[in-house]
């Protein structure tokens, strides 16, 4: 079902404001790509005190973050019945709970860095085109549920196109991913500020 198209993030217009990297710069942290995984990663470091460098090369949120679906949530394709089957069911359920903590903490670093209204809890379906696909998604309801997330199976998704059976988890995230990323960013200043003890420092640019 993937569709081409333009992203519906990217075409809104950037507000970023770094400096190119002009000359060498020492840290204790150098982070390279300024999407949703690398500016979470210097806001978390550079909020635990270590002095950070964010680096990327075009736009903030401008690579696979700004031309994703915007989604965050535990409910993954059947990575669930693939582990199981895989790994065993500890270690499955393990994955799940740091799945399903990854989106909470999300959530909560969105509302510490008053991030307005971009995260927006809705259910999560998953649907198949196919026979052989439902019978996967089957399996993959209950490897989740087994691994300890709300799932619920039976529910019409009313979609606009045949599909066949949709496991839903009640509470994921969904997200604008461009917002995040920017608020993270506004959380730590363009240029280098001193570190002190108790007050982080961090710096961002492009290369």
């Amino acid at each position: 079902m993937i569709r081409p198209g333009r992203s519906l993030w990217l075409d809104r217009p950037s507000t970023a404001g770094f400096p190119r990297l002009a000359s060498d710069l020492d840290c204790e942290v150098l982070v390279i790509g300024g999407g949703m995984t690398g500016t979470c990663t210097a806001w978390e470091l550079a909020t635990s005190g270590v002095d950070v460098v964010l680096l990327e090369a075009t736009r903030i949120a401008g690579g696979t973050t700004g031309a994703s679906t915007a989604k965050v949530t535990a409910l993954q394709a059947t990575a669930y019945s693939q582990l199981v089957r895989l790994v065993g069911i500890e270690r499955a359920r393990a994955y799940a709970e740091v799945q399903m903590l990854a989106v909470e903490h999300l959530a909560t670093v969105g509302e510490r860095l008053g991030a307005e209204a971009w995260m927006e809890r809705c259910p999560s379906w998953l649907f198949a085109e196919t026979e052989e696909g439902a019978e996967a998604l089957a399996a993959e309801r209950e490897a989740a549920q087994k691994c300890g997330l709300r799932i619920d199976g039976d529910q019409d998704p009313a979609l606009p196109f045949p599909g066949h059976g949709c496991p839903v988890r009640r509470r994921p995230a969904a997200d604008r991913p461009r917002r995040p990323v920017r608020s993270a960013r506004r959380g730590r200043p363009a240029a280098r500020r001193p570190r002190r003890r108790g007050h982080p420092g961090g710096r961002a640019g492009h290369r």
